[in-house]
């Protein structure tokens, strides 16, 4: 029998929460944030989910290679929960943007989404706490008006063009003002 969608997400969640834990044991103080976001964060989990993550590293090694093989052992220690959802046909797997704490405070079109769904599973001293009202709002605004990840070329490219510094500064002072 299928899983539900609800219970698909809810699955997802809780292994989402295990990849948390294991990121703060396998990281320690190089950890600083951990963000669930996408599908899996709106509740709108199909039968071939990635699980999108959101990590913010203290200090990160150069390349996205090296920066993957450093949370390798977290992917790891999560073999069996992947492996069993595998089983029931659910085929699933991380997708994770890794960022240093520097790098985490530029700007990035994909800080339009999170403003909208981000779960935070793991924010030592607050770094990615969710942005006040006046902040996120114009954030939110945008990305509404991309409806997909193909609306990025459209929507919040123009909106960002039309609102300039102030939507960059806008859309960034969450991370800023923590």
């Amino acid at each position: 029998m299928p899983i539900s969608q609800p219970d698909l997400n809810a699955a997802l969640l809780q292994l989402t929460k295990h990849y948390a834990t294991a990121a703060q044991k396998a990281l320690e103080d190089n950890l600083v944030s951990i963000a669930l976001y996408g599908f899996v964060a709106r509740g709108q989990a199909g039968p071939a989910p990635d699980i999108d993550i959101f990590v913010v590293l203290q200090e990160a090694p150069s390349g996205m290679l090296a920066r993957r093989r450093l949370l390798q052992p977290v992917r790891d220690s999560l073999t069996v929960e992947l492996e069993a959802l595998w089983e029931q046909g659910i085929y699933t797997d991380f997708i994770e943007v890794i960022r240093s704490r520097t790098e985490a405070q530029q700007f990035h079109p994909l800080y339009l989404y999170m403003s909208q769904e981000a779960i935070l599973l793991y924010d030592r001293d607050r770094f990615l706490i969710p942005f006040s009202e006046g902040s996120g709002s114009v954030c939110r605004e945008l990305a509404q008006s991309a409806t997909s990840w193909e609306g990025i070329g459209t929507g919040i490219e123009a909106g960002l063009y039309a609102w300039g510094g102030c939507v960059k500064m806008t859309c960034i002072g969450f991370l800023r003002k923590l």
